[in-house]
């Protein structure tokens, strides 16, 4: 599977798809220092609830943790490094807070801004009526029975060509369909994709006319970049229940095998699992 890799530098990490099944996995490093003082701050936050899974860690000598959230735009990261005291970084309103401890174990906190490649990405500065944020994202998992989110990207043909295909599965499901487009892409390169895509069979003026229909959410959500939505494209996110599954749906597949997995996604949602 071809990645996109983005790294945090020294504020978070960005991350491949997640390995699931560990809930507390920093117990394993015996040395970590200030591990009392840190685990009070885990609890206080209500965090120690939280289940972590393993994340791509930014130096080789370390490792990261990211909780499974269950809010959206709320997600915390466990940096954690042989001999030292571990490290929170937490997002929440976009915005980044990170929580350390001094040689004394006092807790430090402080804001943080957006590293520089997740700033040139996700700023609102151009106020771009089509720019796709957390907030649109709770709007549409509360307010939309279920459905799916479909993240793609000019740049990737095959998450392109796919769209037909993977919405009307969707309305054959019964899901609301929402698509939203890599933000890093040009409008130029979006729309140029588009008409490509409904140009099989009509005349450009009519595929023009089709694209320029065609919703197109410039996505600058957070929370699906903390769900490792920047991996591959397409990938696709499942939601029902007023929630987001944890695990999505990466890559070109058959309609009986996203099938499967959807409908396995929307039945964990039912009952509440994740």
């Amino acid at each position: 599977m071809k990645l996109i890799v983005l790294f945090f530098s020294q504020f978070l990490l960005i991350s491949i798809k997640p390995l699931f099944g560990s809930t507390k996995p920093w117990p394993q490093f015996e040395n970590l220092k200030c591990k009392s003082e840190f685990n009070k701050v885990l609890i206080e936050n209500k965090w120690s609830e939280e289940k972590f899974t393993n994340q791509i860690p930014s130096s080789f000598n370390q490792s990261a943790f990211r909780n499974m959230s269950q809010k959206i735009g709320d997600w915390i990261e466990v940096q954690v490094k042989a001999d030292l005291s571990p490290e929170i970084v937490h997002l929440k309103d976009q915005k980044f807070k990170r929580f350390s401890f001094n040689s004394q174990c006092e807790v430090l906190s402080k804001d943080e801004s957006l590293p520089w490649h997740l700033e040139r990405v996700y700023n609102k500065k151009n106020n771009d009526m089509n720019n796709w944020d957390d907030e649109d994202l709770k709007k549409v998992v509360s307010q939309t029975a279920k459905g799916l989110i479909y993240y793609w990207s000019p740049k990737f043909a095959y998450s392109v060509v796919d769209i037909p295909r993977v919405e009307k599965l969707a309305k054959r499901l019964g899901l609301s369909f929402i698509p939203v487009v890599d933000p890093r892409a040009s409008e130029q390169e979006i729309s140029g994709a588009l008409e490509v895509l409904f140009n099989k069979e009509k005349k450009l003026s009519q595929s023009r006319a089709l694209a320029s229909k065609y919703i197109v959410n410039r996505n600058v959500s957070l929370d699906l970049y903390m769900r490792n939505g920047f991996n591959h494209f397409p990938v696709s996110f499942v939601f029902s229940e007023g929630r987001i599954h944890s695990r999505f749906i990466t890559g070109v597949m058959t309609d009986a095998g996203e099938k499967a997995l959807i409908q396995n996604y929307l039945s964990d949602l039912k009952v509440g699992k994740k």
